[in-house]
Parts: structure tokens; C-alpha cells; sequence
């Protein structure tokens, strides 16, 4: 079902979340950072308000009304006092139904949009990232962020924007997910009534394909900056596949405090002031990275030290304490995250948007559990391949 309601007593407000399927896979080409663009501009004019009478409706009751984008996903969130149900529901029918995309609103938020995308540029990892991404993914929409790109943001019209609204915003892409206080014989009518409003539609299809690593080997980028920022990146799997769950871990595995990783390389050997590892995650690929910053003397060794890593996991060598911690870490933050109406609402949400079961997270402990030291060099094995790895460094080389 595309409505979603989890009463809950123990906190004083009501959460909405509204999820769309969406992202760079469904974006024209050369027009990415559409979505995230449309995204905010739903949360401003419509029919009955301008962008302002909007933000003090929300305002005035104490609550706050906010977009979303993702690499699979983009939507509303609006978070009030249950006495203030009655807005929520008036406020998600105008951006769904009744956006008006003003001329001036639209170069108001382009222009904002641009200034986020150029200040992250200045910063060395988030800069690192971009290039990363573009030698990785090649021609994949994944190889640029939700934000999108100076040139394809530059590029948007407002037409842009209504035609991926039209193509998104549709009954078979809309999951409304309430949790909070609520009175559900009052709000369950009323919300497909809103639903069956919308107009007729399915999800979104992409036919983007991603194999392998677009250039593999070394990478070298000079940027005038005191650090050089060392990435690996590998192949990974995306959301909807079974390794999913062993990617967490290994994830897991090299970015805690207590990480052999960052025991070796920072404390140990002095060698970086931060190191880990993260994700850029699609339903059905990604991309699985290691970065680390360090100094111009440093980079060659923190290189040595990634592999070094990579292959004692690829041999199994972890010991059960460590694997062990890692699971209860992982267990513990998601029970944590689910202890608010609002990431109740985004899970399940989330998981129906991607075609799982609303309460495919009662399952994430046994899953976790399952996944052995084995399976973990399995993984390595199968994802982390020399041939086919992507090495950035970026910064002051020499």
C-alpha cells in the first residue's frame, strides 16, 4: 500500500513523510540536480500560499516542513504538534497538487543551489569525491551527486522542473508514511482521499546500467591545499542485493574509532588525521570507498596501509572480537535511529519506495548476526579487485 500509519503515544508529535522513487537514475541527461532543485521548490509557492505565507504557517504552530533528496529518493518531511493535522494535510496537498514554480522563486533557489555546489568545490574531500565519482562511474548518473553539477544546474528552466514533477509525482510513486499521535479513523479517509488526487502513474524507470569501474588504476590531482586526501574505491552492491547486509559490516569493520585502520594508520603510525570508509549507495550498484587525509610525505605509505587492510580482510583474518563489536555497533545505532517518529516514518517509507516490506528493518539484527568472517572474505574477495580499483589522491602532491 502507498499509506503508511504507525500510532505512537510515546511522543508528542505527529511525523508526515512523503517518499518518491527518484534521483540521478531518472534524470535526463546532462540535467542532473533536477530533482533536488524540484525538491525544494515543493516546499515553496503553491495555489493558496506564496513561499513565505508557507513558511509562517509552519512556523506559526511551532513545526517545520522540509525537503529530502537522495541518490534513490526525494520527498517531503513535516513535523507538528497533533493538534496541527489538519495543516500538515493541507500543506502536502498543495505541493503535490498545486506547486506553482514562480519565476522568481525558481532563480532565488537555482542561484542557492549553484552557491552550495561551488562551496563544496573549495572543500579538498568533497571536491575529492566528485572527481572520484566521474572516474569511477563514467557515464553513469551516479557519477554526479544529488546537487548536480555548476553546468547541469546552470542549464535547468522551470519547464525542467515541471516536466520531472510530472513524471514523478504520480499514484503509483507516492508513499505517504504518518508515526507520531494521531487520531487514525479521522486521518486514514482523509489521506487517500489526498492520494487518489493524484494522477495516474507508475514508478519511474531507469535502464542505466553499471558493470565495472569506468578507469581504474592511479589518479593524480593537484589542488592548492597544506593535505593531500588519499581514496580507494572499489565496486560494491547495491540496496536490493543480497550482499548488502555483508557491506554494512565491512563498512562497519574500517570506519569505528577502534578500527584496525584507524589504529594503524592514525594511531599508530601518525600517518592521517582521519580515515575510514563510506558509500555511495544505488538500488542495484555502488560504489564502496576508503579515504583518508594525510600529508605530501604521507600519501605513498597511507597507500601501502589501505591495501594492507584490504587484503587481511580478503584472507579472513579478523578476529571474532572485532567482528563482534562491529555487529552490536551497528545494532545498537539502528534501534537508536528508530527511536523517533520521524526515521520510523522515513524507514518504512524508504523501504516500500524501493519495494521492500514497511517493516523490513525487525529483520536488520538477524541479518547482521548472520553474516560471518567468511562471508566478509568472500566479499573482499569479490568486490575489493586490484585490477579494477580507482585511486584518487588529491592535493598538495609534491
Amino acid at each position: 500500500s502507498n499509506l503508511l500509519l504507525r500510532e505512537n503515544d510515546r511522543l508528542p508529535n505527529t511525523h508526515f513523510r512523503v517518499m518518491m522513487n527518484a534521483g540521478s537514475v531518472y534524470e535526463p541527461p546532462g540535467k542532473q540536480g533536477v530533482t533536488s532543485l524540484l525538491a525544494t521548490l515543493l516546499t515553496k509557492d503553491t495555489e493558496k500560499r506564496s513561499s513565505v505565507e508557507v513558511a509562517e504557517a509552519i512556523e506559526s504552530v511551532g513545526g517545520s516542513f522540509y525537503e529530502f533528496s537522495g541518490n534513490n529518493s526525494m520527498g517531503l518531511a513535516l513535523d507538528l504538534l497533533p493538534s496541527n493535522v489538519d495543516l500538515a494535510l493541507d500543506l502536502i496537498e498543495q505541493a503535490l497538487l498545486h506547486p506553482v514554480f514562480k519565476d522568481e522563486t525558481f532563480t532565488l533557489e537555482k542561484a542557492a543551489h549553484m552557491a552550495a555546489i561551488k562551496e563544496d568545490l573549495d572543500e579538498i574531500v568533497t571536491a575529492g569525491l566528485k572527481i572520484l565519482r566521474k572516474r569511477f562511474f563514467g557515464d553513469h548518473p551516479l557519477s554526479t551527486g544529488g546537487a548536480g553539477s555548476l553546468e547541469s544546474v546552470g542549464s535547468l528552466g522551470a519547464d525542467d522542473i515541471q516536466e520531472l514533477r510530472s513524471s514523478l509525482v504520480t499514484a503509483g510513486n507516492v508513499t505517504i508514511a504518518v508515526s507520531g499521535q494521531f487520531d487514525m479513523e479521522n486521518l486514514k479517509p482523509r489521506l487517500q482521499a489526498l492520494l487518489e488526487k493524484l494522477p495516474l502513474g507508475g514508478k519511474p524507470v531507469s535502464n542505466h546500467e553499471f558493470k565495472k569501474p569506468s578507469s581504474p588504476g592511479e589518479h593524480r590531482e593537484p589542488m592548492d591545499r597544506e593535505q593531500a586526501v588519499v581514496f580507494h574505491a572499489y565496486l560494491g552492491p547495491g540496496l536490493l542485493e543480497k550482499d548488502f547486509y555483508v557491506s554494512e559490516l565491512a563498512n562497519e569493520i574500517f570506519s569505528g574509532m577502534s578500527s584496525n585502520l584507524f589504529e594503524k594508520i592514525r594511531e599508530e603510525l601518525s600517518l592521517a588525521y582521519f580515515v575510514r570508509s563510506s558509500r555511495i549507495v544505488g538500488l542495484d550498484t555502488a560504489m564502496f570507498y576508503f579515504y583518508a587525509g594525510t600529508s605530501t610525505e604521507g600519501y605513498p605509505k597511507v597507500i601501502e596501509e589501505l591495501v594492507k587492510e584490504v587484503k587481511r580482510v580478503r584472507k579472513g583474518d579478523i578476529a571474532f572480537q572485532e567482528l563482534d563489536r562491529c555487529k552490536t555497533r551497528l545494532k545498537a545505532s539502528r534501534r537508536m535511529s528508530m527511536q523517533t517518529n520521524s526515521s520510523c516514518a522515513s524507514h518504512a517509507a524508504l523501504n516500500v519506495t524501493y519495494g521492500l516490506s514497511a517493516n523490513d528493518w525487525k529483520s536488520y539484527d538477524e541479518r547482521i548476526d548472520a553474516v560471518s568472517i567468511q562471508d566478509l572474505a568472500n566479499f573482499a574477495s569479490k568486490y575489493f579487485r586490484e585490477e579494477e580499483r580507482v585511486e584518487l589522491v588529491i592535493g598538495a602532491l609534491e
